[in-house]
């Protein structure tokens, strides 16, 4: 587990604001490296058994937990009546919230403009 403080101080205005589109996305990327070299410094291989059994139980646990939210949306969703689910969409609306639960990243909304069958 690695954080970060980041304190930071724009030396020149006129740089940052004519030179860098977006400042706060530029600081977050460079922050995003410095901390991604830093981790590289320290391998896994002096606690590889350690290590690696704690990386698979958290992600056993967050599959585990995911798996109960799908499992209880698609309950609430058939016990409401709130909208039928024929497998293949079903199958497709289990795969999409296992990405936004297990996910390490934001999601990125999608925009469906045919039907799930094409």
């Amino acid at each position: 587990m690695i954080s970060v403080i980041l304190v930071w101080k724009v030396k020149d205005s006129f740089k940052a604001t004519f030179e860098v589109d977006k400042l706060e996305d530029f600081i977050q990327t460079q922050t995003d490296s410095a901390v991604r070299k830093l981790a590289a410094t320290f391998p896994y291989d002096h606690f590889e058994d350690e290590q690696a059994s704690a990386v698979v139980a958290a992600r056993n646990k967050i599959v585990e937990g995911a798996v109960g939210m799908v499992e209880s949306a698609l309950h609430l969703l058939s016990s409401k009546g709130i909208i039928e689910l024929d497998e293949e969409k079903k199958a497709a609306m289990v795969g999409n919230l296992m990405v936004v639960l297990c996910g390490d990243r934001e999601t990125q909304p999608v925009v469906n403009t045919g039907t799930l069958n094409h």
